[in-house]
């Protein structure tokens, strides 16, 4: 009866036993299995975007700063992508970061109304992150043209044998630089036909310095239409020879 007991007792723990081996095998299979899955968590970012326009020049530049927890983040590649009211936003352009965490994109002016963003694609640390949207907007009808007057003077100078023509073209009361205007001439028998050109300068500003004629010559000062500006004349100025006695 007691060899028995002993007997049941022997069986009895070697089950426990295994069931504690096989158990800890599990735990360490299991803390395994998750180091095996276990990946580094990437940090956020941030791009910010900016359009600054030098239309004058016929470009723009679109800039952006890309960051992790207020930290800007440098050498790495930002994408540009465009898109317009028919089309779907696309690259268009690459940068890297600067010093800073800055890219800086130059861009044309477009043919018709653009919308821009920046793109950070996903990287090994680093998730993904894209900016707002900027819009350079293009005009479908072009602005009225603006009007123009030009004024005329004649200073006459007989002794050097020259007169001076001159007058200032200006659209609402201001000069206008930079801009070609046309000498007209005619006498008794003919009509009104260019003799000079010049530009303006400062203020709008143009002069002329004419021969005297050998007869009495009528000029005005004309102003051809530009596509924002209109066209313009003078009045007449006049120039008197006595015929010879």
């Amino acid at each position: 009866m007691i060899a028995s007991r002993v007997s049941l007792l022997t069986r009895a723990g070697a089950a426990t036993a295994a069931t504690a081996i096989a158990l800890a095998g599990a735990a360490v299979t299991s803390s395994a299995a998750g180091a095996a899955t276990h990946h580094t968590r990437k940090l956020p970012t941030s791009l910010s975007i900016r359009l600054v326009k030098h239309t004058k020049d016929g470009f723009d530049v679109i800039r952006g700063q890309l960051r992790s927890h207020h930290v800007p983040l440098r050498h790495k590649t930002v994408l540009l992508e465009s898109r317009t009211a028919t089309t779907t936003f696309s690259v268009v352009d690459s940068a890297r970061t600067g010093a800073h965490g800055v890219a800086a994109f130059k861009v044309s002016l477009p043919a018709e109304t653009t919308k821009y963003k920046l793109v950070f694609a996903p990287h090994p640390n680093f998730r993904a992150s894209h900016s707002g949207v900027v819009t350079i907007r293009v005009a479908s009808t072009p602005p009225p043209a603006l009007r123009t007057s030009l004024s005329i003077r004649l200073v006459k100078h007989p002794k050097l044998g020259f007169d001076v023509i001159s007058g200032q073209l200006r659209s609402h009361h201001v000069g206008l630089d930079g801009k070609t205007v046309l000498l007209e001439s005619r006498t008794a028998s003919t009509k009104f036909a260019v003799i000079d050109t010049g530009t303006t300068g400062p203020h709008g500003v143009v002069s002329f310095s004419e021969a005297i004629p050998t007869e009495t010559t009528k000029y005005k000062l004309v102003f051809e239409a530009l596509p924002n500006f209109k066209a313009s004349h003078s009045g007449v100025v006049t120039v008197l020879i006595k015929p010879a006695a």
